[in-house]
């Protein structure tokens, strides 16, 4: 795929001579691909594509220059705007209000006293925003990872469908080692109705990377098991969030855990990893698996897909810099 290939360069931290001598084939090549007779088809919008080498040489790599900051700077303008009698003047005020406001905290180091969309948390004495939230007791989303919090918009009170309810307890029978039909039962009495809910139910947008322990001879029942760890994408639909109370049963006690669990669409892309190869997976019914619940702590980072020739390419730029650890928790007290 030459425009992945031209999407990764230009989303490098660093682009060295190589990657501009490479990245002016890719452009002219996707461009009319060496054939006069494709010329027709080059508009104007797509002909800009030819000048992204010279682009990064005089203006450095793609991220110094992208029009995010500009696109930030004009949503802030637009919500200040509160009158339609003195339109410009409410936005002079503001922005004049924001740079004094500025100034005041470089001058004399106030930034995190004049931010007013942080709060404390009087536990770790560390600052976090006022739609946020961490807990403590839950390794994805604890005050060691302040990159890790859950964010608005959060719904409480929200109720699975049947069938998704039917997926949690699938998840929470295989996460407490519940195989007996009476360890089960106990599961599904304890078990809430009623959850909170972040982000929106429904968003095609959101593609993520995870891993999980895979059986490598799960199709073999008389072989030992061997987990692997095996790289997975999916579509992220929400995250739901609940405490399972203490639970009892086969002699075992399972202390109170708060769960935090991304319910997924993975797609078929049979392991493959996007930072080591091309990866793709079928624009249809039979290019993705049943949706599941995965606990947060296997979610490693977001990604992004390109759609050509009625399959989705995954772009993933990850690289090692994101890896879930998988860690088996000691009990001293003889409690699962």
């Amino acid at each position: 795929m030459k425009f992945r290939s031209i999407t990764l360069i230009c989303l490098q931290d660093e682009t060295t001579d190589e990657d501009i001598t490479e990245l002016r084939r890719l452009c002219v090549e996707l461009y009319y691909q060496f054939d006069p007779d494709r010329l027709a088809f080059c508009i104007s919008t797509i002909h800009a594509i030819l000048h992204i080498p010279d682009d990064i040489v005089n203006s450095g790599p793609v991220w110094t220059s992208w029009c995010f900051a500009m696109e930030r700077i004009c949503f802030l303008v637009k919500t200040c705007v509160t009158s339609r009698l003195h339109l410009y003047g409410t936005i002079d005020q503001r922005i004049k209000r924001d740079a004094q406001l500025s100034t005041i905290k470089l001058r004399y180091t106030l930034t995190n006293h004049l931010n007013f969309s942080l709060q404390t948390v009087s536990s770790q004495n560390e600052e976090i925003r006022r739609t946020e939230t961490w807990y403590e007791e839950y390794n994805a989303i604890s005050l060691e990872d302040p990159e890790s919090a859950l964010r608005s918009p959060r719904l409480d009170d929200f109720q699975l469908e049947d069938q998704d309810y039917r997926r949690l307890l699938g998840y929470l029978y295989g996460f407490y080692g519940a195989s007996s039909t009476q360890s089960r039962k106990i599961i599904l009495a304890r078990t809430p109705k009623n959850f909170i809910r972040w982000a929106k139910k429904h968003r095609d947008s959101s593609y993520i990377r995870f891993e999980l322990l895979k059986d490598r001879n799960e199709e073999y029942t008389t072989r030992p098991i061997i987990w692997e760890r095996t790289v997975y994408y999916g579509q992220l639909h929400y995250l739901i969030d609940f405490v399972m109370p203490t639970i009892i049963f086969d002699k075992k006690r399972h202390k109170e855990r708060r769960h935090v669990l991304a319910f997924v669409t993975p797609c078929n892309t049979n392991g493959s990893d996007a930072t080591k190869a091309l990866t793709a997976y079928s624009d249809s019914p039979a290019g993705r698996s049943p949706s599941r619940f995965i606990d947060l702590n296997c979610v490693e980072c977001a990604v992004g897909r390109i759609k050509s020739r009625n399959a989705w390419f995954i772009v993933d730029r990850s690289g090692g810099l994101a890896r879930t650890s998988f860690i088996d928790e000691p009990d001293s007290d003889g409690e699962a």
